[in-house]
């Protein structure tokens, strides 16, 4: 877009911020004509026309000659990157500039790329104040900017534990790479990862593989080792669930050994606990309890909300053997980490709040917590995997109370469950 184009955009916008009409603004220094062709980019107005239209505004006439366009683009790689810090500091100059701005095109990219920032910075109402804004006026984003639109608004329900949702939009933004607009590879494999991640939580394990190799591919050629990393995880996890132990065990090791040459505590951690999960499987309680301990035990400067998963597997393995004590110490270690969090921070919220049941007693509300609240919440995101082990927990209960009725329709309810995974 043209220099002149970008002036002509900007007088009008500072012209309607005024309440002014082109006659009013133009009254005394051009004619209505003349200024009407400024604001549609046919000519370029002479330095002193925007010196006095620039006074009649109430701005310098440097806020209309100004672009910023390297801050913004900056701005955008920065939080691609999802360097916190760096992208606060910079929003805090484009936040006070955003009068000077830009071309239209590039006013709708900084509006789509702000629902990313704010989501980056976990400030929630802004992000949802401005996903809603962002809804309202999408029908008129082109095709670079839908694809941004798409990815973001995945990435707002991936944060919101909405993973179907995400996965949709994922794979909506991908039908606009295969344009010549287009051609950003490292972006293109962050889109995979993502497509990748959301499929793996959702147990779409043939999406979740592909994608996975698809974007380590590029990571590998570009030496990205943190992100090989988190592919290497994800192919793991696919493996595990296709029942390849073995080729899952040999791609968590090589991720961890990547993450301690890396030095990344975080993906260290989520090593650990993945090689747990499979120590589990292979009923090596010892060995699993031991790998989730390393899992917590790294992730100790870290949210609660991480704390949350290592806590509820050696609880969940403590209980398994039997080991009640154990598993109620861990219990209300989780507890206290959930006591401001609710289950659209993590769905571990409810795990607790179930085995808190198990570990401590079955009382009346356990039904109605999995039926009437659990389920729901799972059914709204499609996790149905996670629905039919809270359902087949709950017809386990009634089995062993002997109400053999109950664990009936309980049990069916589950195996409904476990077939729409595997529909996936």
């Amino acid at each position: 877009m043209s220099r002149e184009m970008d002036i002509g955009q900007k007088i009008r916008h500072h012209r309607r911020r005024m309440k002014m009409t082109q006659s009013e603004l133009s009254n005394g220094i051009i004619s209505t004509s003349y200024l009407s062709k400024i604001e549609n980019g046919v000519i370029e107005p002479p330095n002193d026309v925007l010196e006095l239209l620039s006074s009649r505004l109430n701005i310098k006439p440097k806020t209309l000659k100004d672009t910023d366009h390297d801050l913004y683009h900056t701005w955008f790689q920065i939080l691609f990157k999802g360097e916190k810090e760096e992208a606060i500091s910079l929003f805090k100059q484009i936040d006070t500039r955003l009068d000077v701005l830009i071309s239209a095109t590039l006013s709708n990219l900084v509006e789509i790329h702000k629902l990313r920032y704010f989501r980056l910075v976990a400030e929630k109402e802004k992000a949802k104040e401005q996903y809603d804004y962002l809804e309202r006026v999408s029908s008129k984003f082109n095709d670079k900017e839908k694809y941004y639109w798409l990815k973001f608004k995945g990435d707002y329900h991936y944060n919101k534990l909405s993973y179907n949702k995400a996965l949709l939009y994922f794979q909506q933004a991908e039908e606009f790479t295969n344009t010549d607009l287009f051609n950003q590879q490292d972006e293109l494999s962050d889109l995979y990862f993502r497509i990748a991640s959301s499929a793996s939580k959702l147990r779409n394990t043939h999406i979740a593989l592909l994608y996975s190799n698809k974007a380590l591919e590029y990571f590998r050629d570009s030496y990205q080792l943190k992100n090989c990393i988190k592919c290497h995880v994800l192919i793991g996890i696919s493996y595990r669930r296709m029942g390849y132990l073995n080729k899952s065990y040999d791609s968590h090791q090589l991720a961890a050994k990547i993450a301690k040459m890396q030095n990344d505590i975080d993906a260290l951690a989520v090593c650990y606990q993945n090689l747990g999960n499979l120590y589990s499987l292979w009923e090596d309680s010892s060995q699993a309890i031991r790998n989730y301990t390393k899992s917590f035990e790294l992730r100790t400067d870290n949210a609660n909300i991480l704390k949350l998963i290592p806590i509820t597997s050696i609880m969940k393995e403590y209980y398994n053997h039997g080991d009640l004590e154990n598993a109620e110490k861990w219990l209300n270690e989780g507890l206290s980490l959930t006591e401001n969090l609710n289950p659209t921070d993590s769905v571990y919220v409810y795990k607790l709040r179930v085995y808190s049941h198990l570990i401590k007693g079955i009382n009346g509300s356990f039904e109605k917590l999995i039926t009437k609240e659990v389920v729901p919440f799972l059914d709204d995101r499609q996790l149905y995997y996670e629905k039919f082990t809270y359902l087949k927990m709950l017809a386990d209960y009634y089995f062993s109370d002997k109400k053999y009725k109950k664990a009936a329709v309980y049990y069916s309810e589950a195996n409904t469950a476990l077939m729409n995974v595997n529909k996936e």
